[in-house]
């Protein structure tokens, strides 16, 4: 498995491998990986703009007022991860499994949601505001005071 955060290339990541990533200049030892699957760090408030996160599995993972503007995140697998109030603008989304993901007050403007799994995600008081989605998509999510890609409020689920 590869895994590029913040400009550095994690490679043959094994189960229970303990990897270092920068972070705002920072260097952290963080736990990665158990089973095959990326741990759930605590990525709140973390600066992952342009971020390469294509095919990577980060289930669960708290990422509250990340911002991961311009990130790319197609393949990713972000179930039931925490996305409150993140930065997603102009992020690449395509194929991601968002499945029961909270996006509440976050920024999705411009993002790429092309045929990424939004069954039971929240975005109340989201803005999608020229987000690539397909109508066909959004039947299983939550929408209430949801700024949609034409500018629109949806309260259908207020």
């Amino acid at each position: 498995m590869q895994l590029l955060i913040n400009g550095v290339m994690m490679v043959g990541v094994t189960p229970l491998t303990v990897m270092v990533f920068s972070l705002e200049k920072e260097e952290r030892l963080v736990p990665l990986l158990a089973n095959g699957l990326l741990k759930a760090p605590d990525l709140t408030d973390e600066e992952l703009q342009e971020g390469n996160f294509k095919n990577a599995e980060l289930r669960g993972m708290q990422l509250i007022d990340t911002d991961l503007s311009g990130a790319n995140l197609k393949n990713a697998d972000l179930k039931g991860a925490q996305l409150i109030n993140a930065n997603l603008s102009d992020a690449n989304l395509k194929n991601a499994d968002l499945r029961n993901v909270p996006f509440i007050d976050a920024n999705l403007k411009n993002a790429n949601l092309n045929h990424a799994n939004l069954q039971g995600a929240d975005f109340r008081d989201a803005n999608l505001t020229n987000a690539n989605l397909k109508t066909k998509q959004v039947q299983q999510a939550r929408f209430c005071h949801t700024i949609m890609p034409d500018g629109n409020v949806n309260n259908d689920d207020c």
